[in-house]
């Protein structure tokens, strides 16, 4: 991942063997590919993941649907998933995606 990533991965600190996707800026269809790569990995390693927006301005389809799918993989191999600080705007966008209940 290269430091202009609208994204990073890291170890959530308070929580062993737990996993923080941190999702930074715009998350467009442009960082699709590499997100997806992200979102197997983060399933290949298990463990809870929880994706935080505190500093997203934007997530778009694309985005959203790699997120629920990341998601749907944790939740069947036992493992939570959600999110956590997003804005009003991303907190809308995740709504009118239907994931209201996943987001704190």
């Amino acid at each position: 991942m290269d430091l202009t990533s609208p994204f990073r991965v890291d170890d959530d600190q308070p929580t062993p063997g737990a996993t923080r996707l941190v999702l930074l800026g715009r998350v467009t269809v442009g960082c699709a590919v590499e997100l997806h790569r992200a979102a197997i990995s983060l399933c290949q390693r298990g463990g809870d993941v929880t994706v935080d927006c505190g500093r997203a301005e934007y997530v778009d389809t694309a985005g959203m649907q790699l997120l629920f799918a990341l998601r749907r993989e944790l939740v069947r191999d036992g493992h939570s998933c959600k999110i956590v600080g997003a804005s009003a705007a991303v907190r809308e966008d995740i709504r009118l995606a239907g994931f209201a209940k996943w987001a704190e």
